[in-house]
């Protein structure tokens, strides 16, 4: 008992929160890892894992296996799964997440995707990455302006201004835009747009990615650019075998990801017959084929 109060004291937030829960179901004090934001990690079944910086534990459950057994005529093929717990200071969810159906879901501020998933050791590989982007423009000099938005501050008129938009009498007027200008260095075509903060340049490489003027001049969209939301036709009646349509995951970009079904839980893959023999399930419902 010592020993697990003493791992219990080394963490907060979250993993406190799950194991808590264990203790009230009476469950095995689990095996503890770490992980770390934005990189796979391999989960095992009965396994906790924690992330120190974030307060951010996640227990896997269990992993699933509906997949139609050889053999045997299905109307859905199954999937894959894994069945966890993420919690944290200010939040606790059970999450199950499916190769096919559902690999990505969002528990803001973290999108929980399952890359991989190996029933005969039990394991699942999670990557975890954060859903919401540094803010633009977050920094401010001495005198309240954001340099990274392209603001200095003018001495002669007291105030903080782009000097490619207006002039300074203590700068030299005519400067270029330098976010406008690396655009222009990159091959991109510069398109200014108006929103409820004013105008935004926005630069579209080669091959069609758009990324907002400044945040490519800062390197933040090596790895994030973003480009038009691609569109889905609605689901037709009967898409899915339970008629459960679970909506699409909103992504960094703002995009929708196409809806899915939602994942059919069987608790067995096979039944016994009087004979001895065994049948296996009839997808969708869980229901088995006739013993002979």
């Amino acid at each position: 008992m010592q020993v697990v109060l003493m791992r219990m004291n080394l963490m907060a937030g979250g993993v406190l929160a799950i194991f808590a829960l264990l203790v009230l179901f009476g469950c095995t004090i689990p095996n503890i890892g770490s992980f770390v934001i934005g990189e796979n990690f391999t989960a095992k079944a009965g396994n906790l894992y924690y992330n120190s910086a974030e307060e951010l534990g996640v227990y896997v459950l269990g992993i699933t296996d509906s997949r139609c057994p050889q053999g045997v005529e299905c109307i859905w093929a199954g999937e894959l799964g894994v069945n966890l717990v993420i919690a944290a200071k200010d939040f606790n969810q059970a999450l199950n997440l499916g190769m096919t159906t559902k690999p990505t879901t969002i528990v803001s501020p973290y999108s929980i995707n399952l890359i991989s998933v190996n029933p005969d050791t039990n394991e699942a590989v999670i990557r975890i990455d954060p859903t919401i982007a540094p803010i633009v423009g977050g920094d401010k000099d001495t005198h309240g302006c954001i340099p990274s938005a392209g603001y200095s501050w003018c001495e002669t008129k007291q105030k903080c201004l782009r000097v490619w938009e207006e002039n300074c009498a203590d700068t030299n007027a005519g400067l270029a835009n330098p976010a406008s200008t690396n655009c222009i260095d990159h091959n991109g075509t510069l398109n200014i747009m108006d929103t409820n903060e004013g105008q935004v340049g926005m630069c579209t490489l080669p091959g069609g990615k758009v990324c907002e003027e400044w945040a490519l001049l800062r390197g933040d969209c090596n790895a994030n650019i973003c480009g038009a939301c691609p569109q889905y036709t609605p689901p037709a009646p009967g898409f899915c075998p339970n008629g459960d349509i679970v909506a699409g995951a909103v992504n960094e970009c703002g995009c929708i990801a196409p809806p899915t079904c939602a994942p059919i839980a069987c608790t067995l893959d096979a039944k016994a017959c009087p004979d001895g023999s065994y049948v296996g399930r009839v997808a969708p419902d869980c229901n088995f084929e006739p013993c002979p």
